[in-house]
């Protein structure tokens, strides 16, 4: 059968494209659906019409076309064989190659020097990997290999399919390597399944790379030995991991050479601009990727912690990008844990800590600065979701230091504008919040742009309604160390607890921890004005004087050997030493603090720790005052037992008040 059609009449009229001399016997004719039959016909007729093949069903094209020369000697230029490639190219003997291996390891550059390996001149061409290799035949002659790199679906392609593809090759003199990306189970199933070689690629050694081509670019032995002893041991090998992939071996190569075409290499310098451009690259990559930035800043931000820490924290910003500022959001919905195969992706390494945990790393760890210079500076619309970020997932002392120092980071980077985001860092639905915001800002006043504002926010927060705010700038002060003075610190602390109703609260408790810490690193001036302004806090009846008392036996119990020398000096500084100790006696709240701290005292004059005198003259000094606090002080020991430390002191003191009690009844 036949369907007959022809330019000048229309498909309707099937008899129009037949000869006359047909028309003479219409007996000869058969016509069913526009088929004509004009043979013997026996028997009865039937007529099949098959639909033709939708225009998005037929068979793509094939894409194909010479590798370039330039790639090919590039290639082949400074080649290191990687492991194994003599078995590869003996495997490629029989025209056809499965060659399986990670992403980024140099499969390509092992692939094309297999297929031009034994020719000078080699003519090569590069397959689209959505190719239909069943179907496709390569040229008759003058090509000498074909190259296919990652194929849409590796395993849908049968044994036969290959055997008749091997053949064809064969037939035209040449040989075909399929480029796969490994998966688990991959060359298992391909050499099960289909019984063909599949070749593993594992890439050389970086060393080896970095080597051959520093050869090639610096020819001169004695000048490659100066440069790489300028450079250094420790900054070469830590440049060169051996999970480095080979396209970066070569990179610090060149960047060795780069560096200082006259002089000698600066490892700083040779650093930072290996940072930088991987940097670059990795930002560029991840752009479309949201898993793949999210694990990026993940692993920048909170390297030395367990891989699935880093990912599970991952997903949680992630998923914060997705929702968007809204904290219940955030807080109630388990962030999704990223896959491990996105590790590749960012060209991190896997460590194991001598205890067995697995951490993960970048291989270039001065890749995450660069990251965090170029977030500030081309992505700062990211900057509000890291705050929130970083304070929401940190937990534990350590981690909140950790995510403090990256926000500090970035106030660095832009003279100190994100401080004015930490505001959205202490939220109630975050409790590290108030605790990276204190660090952070404390670590800001170093710095000589952020300095102005960090201090300028903390003004703000100690006069805020929220107590969160309040509570952060105490602990900042308490961080602040010499970057703040005496007089300043105490300022923003009295208008933090001014705005408190009771003393009992984490805000009023956070300025006792601050002051006691500040205390503990402060100079001798510096204490001394810590002591007065707290004496002349507790001398009024609001919430900063029971504040003043309760503070002053944190301060007492951060150095009681200063206090003791303050006391031997007979002057006004023992004086007002004094003044403070017996004013926190007398209150009844903070009666039970000093008590402690001053049998911390004893205790410590015991083991010989600190020297008796002092003590003893306190103990003699506390009679003198005949306050009812001190009375109760030395009651409270002399009735406790004989263990306690300082109850010998205790009962001398109070035979001392008895016999200035009786020798007043005596005068009177």
């Amino acid at each position: 059968m036949s369907k007959m059609t022809d330019e000048g009449h229309r498909p309707e009229d099937p008899l129009g494209g037949i000869p006359p001399e047909f028309f003479q016997d219409r007996s000869l004719l058969v016509v069913a659906n526009g088929v004509v039959n004009a043979g013997v016909v026996n028997g009865g007729q039937r007529y099949t019409k098959v639909a033709e093949a939708a225009a998005d069903e037929m068979t793509a094209p094939t894409r194909q076309g010479p590798v370039r020369s330039q790639d090919l000697r590039r290639a082949r230029r400074v080649f290191v064989p990687p492991s194994g490639h003599a078995e590869g190219l003996g495997a490629l003997e029989s025209g056809l190659l499965l060659l399986v291996g990670a992403q980024g390891t140099g499969r390509r550059t092992a692939a094309l020097n297999m297929l031009a390996h034994g020719h000078e001149k080699p003519a090569l061409v590069q397959l689209d990997g959505h190719t239909d290799l069943v179907n496709w035949r390569p040229a008759p002659d003058g090509v000498h290999g074909y190259l296919v790199m990652d194929p849409a679906d590796p395993r849908a392609l049968r044994p036969w399919d290959l055997a008749n593809l091997e053949q064809r090759v064969t037939g035209a003199g040449a040989r075909l390597v399929i480029v796969l990306v490994e998966e688990p189970g991959l060359v298992r199933a391909l050499r099960r399944e289909h019984g063909l070689p599949v070749f593993r690629h594992v890439p050389p050694d970086p060393r080896d790379v970095f080597t051959a081509h520093l050869t090639e670019l610096c020819p001169d032995p004695g000048e490659r030995e100066r440069r790489m002893k300028a450079l250094g041991f420790d900054v070469l090998s830590g440049l060169l991991p051996a999970e480095l992939p080979p396209g970066h071996a070569v990179s610090v190569a060149e960047a060795v050479v780069r560096s200082a075409p006259e002089g000698e290499p600066c490892p700083g310098s040779v650093t930072s601009a290996l940072a930088e451009a991987e940097a670059a690259e990795l930002l560029a990559v991840s752009e479309e990727d949201t898993e793949a930035l999210t694990l990026l800043l993940s692993v920048c931000a909170h390297s030395g912690l367990e891989t699935s820490t880093v990912m599970d924290r991952a997903g949680a910003l992630r998923h914060l990008l997705v929702t968007g500022p809204n904290p219940d959001a955030v807080s109630t919905v388990l962030p999704r844990r990223l896959q491990p195969g996105v590790l590749r992706r960012i060209r991190t390494r896997p460590v194991t800590t001598p205890h067995g945990d697995e951490r993960v790393e970048l291989l270039w760890p001065a890749v995450a600065e660069a990251v965090w210079d170029l977030v500030c500076g081309e992505h700062p619309e990211l900057l509000p979701s890291l705050h929130r970020w970083l304070a929401m997932t940190a937990e534990g002392d350590e981690e909140i230091s950790q995510a403090a120092r990256v926000l500090s980071g970035l106030a660095a980077r832009t003279g100190g504008r994100t401080l004015t985001l930490m505001g959205d860092v202490v939220v109630p639905l975050a409790p590290s919040g108030p605790g990276v915001a204190a660090r952070c800002l404390a670590n800001g006043l170093r710095h000589t742009e952020a300095g102005a504002v960090a201090r300028q926010v903390l003004g703000e927060w100690s006069m805020a309604a929220e107590p969160a705010l309040r509570t952060a700038v105490a602990h900042a002060c308490g961080w602040a160390g010499e970057a703040l003075a005496s007089e300043d610190v105490l300022e923003l602390l009295q208008r933090v607890v001014d705005r408190s109703d009771t003393v009992e609260t984490p805000t009023c408790a956070a300025v006792v921890t601050a002051l006691a810490r500040l205390f503990s690193a402060g100079g001798p001036e510096d204490r001394r004005t810590y002591v007065r302004r707290l004496i002349a806090w507790s001398r009024g009846e609001d919430v900063v004087g029971r504040l003043a008392t309760r503070a002053s036996s944190a301060l007492l119990h951060a150095d009681p050997a200063w206090f003791g020398e303050q006391l031997r000096s007979d002057g006004e500084d023992a004086d007002a030493v004094l003044e403070l100790l017996v004013r926190a006696l007398n209150e009844a709240r903070s009666f039970y603090a000093m008590r402690d701290a001053l049998l911390g005292w004893c205790s410590a004059t015991e083991q010989g720790l600190t020297p008796r005198p002092p003590l003893e003259k306190l103990f003699a000094r506390l009679v003198d005052t005949r306050q009812p606090g001190a009375l109760r002080l030395l009651l409270s020991i002399e009735r406790s037992g004989d263990a306690t430390p300082g109850r010998d002191l205790a009962e001398r003191a109070l035979a001392a008040w008895h016999s200035k009690n009786v020798s007043k009844e005596g005068t009177s």
